[in-house]
């Protein structure tokens, strides 16, 4: 089964934030994407990973138990990706000798 990872910052920000809309926000994407990918996420692995109500957002047992297994691993790679990319910028002194 080939699973989609790119919905796994999605999910550990509606488990940080406890709710879709501040989790869009933080992410700079709409309500609408970030619950979609969390359900299509779920459908990939056939369970519930949050009980919605109308007035709160919790993980489940399940979804507590992905949120352990991977937030670290996740967060791990961001740092890791931001850090490759970093090193493509110019850096250091640079002198220039007109007339």
């Amino acid at each position: 089964m080939e699973m989609d990872l790119g919905a796994l910052p999605m999910f550990i920000a509606v488990a940080d934030e406890s709710n879709f809309s501040t989790a869009a926000m933080r992410l700079g994407v709409s309500r609408s994407a970030v619950s979609q990918a969390v359900k299509k996420l779920e459908d990939q692995l056939g369970v519930a990973l949050f009980i919605r109500t109308t007035r709160s957002v919790k993980l489940t047992e399940v979804g507590e138990r992905l949120y352990k297994l991977v937030h670290v691993q996740v967060e791990n790679m961001q740092a890791a990706l931001e850090d490759i990319a970093s090193h493509n910028t110019p850096r250091g002194l640079l002198r220039i000798a007109v007339t």
